[in-house]
């Protein structure tokens, strides 16, 4: 079975990524993804919500890079959010664009999904981030 290419998808949907991940290799990507959700979550349920984000995996394994390199800083912390919100806009429009009439209810249902992963990374992701940091 071919393995996952992190970095191909994430060069096709042009997503936001820092200077260390663009010369990253999709090894060194692929180490750091650990799916969506805390590391301190049972698996079940992070395999729900990787599911529930399937589209977005791409958005996830930036994220995850970005709280796996974590400086502890409170700012860098809502940057990484709020590229995590705006890779999964690049994502949803790739597939399903609002210019695309046949598309609205899909549309919605994907940026629901994103708004609800954002709002969850904003709110709860604080402790994971410094814990990161910490390593």
């Amino acid at each position: 079975m071919a393995k996952y290419n992190f970095k191909e998808k994430i060069t096709l949907y042009d997503l936001e990524i820092d200077s260390e991940m663009a010369e990253a290799n999709n090894e060194q990507i692929t180490k750091c993804y650990n799916g969506a959700g805390a590391e301190w979550m049972p698996e079940w349920s992070r395999d729900t919500i990787d599911q529930f984000l399937a589209l977005y995996k791409d958005c996830v394994a930036v994220h995850d890079w970005d709280f796996e390199n974590s400086n502890g800083f409170e700012i860098k912390f809502h940057e990484a959010n709020f590229r995590f919100k705006n890779n999964m806009k690049k994502v949803r429009d790739h597939y399903y664009p609002w210019s695309k009439p046949q598309y609205y209810l899909t549309c919605l249902k994907w940026y629901i999904k994103a708004q609800l992963a954002y709002n969850a990374v904003e709110k709860l992701g604080w402790k994971a981030w410094l814990d990161s940091y910490k390593k």
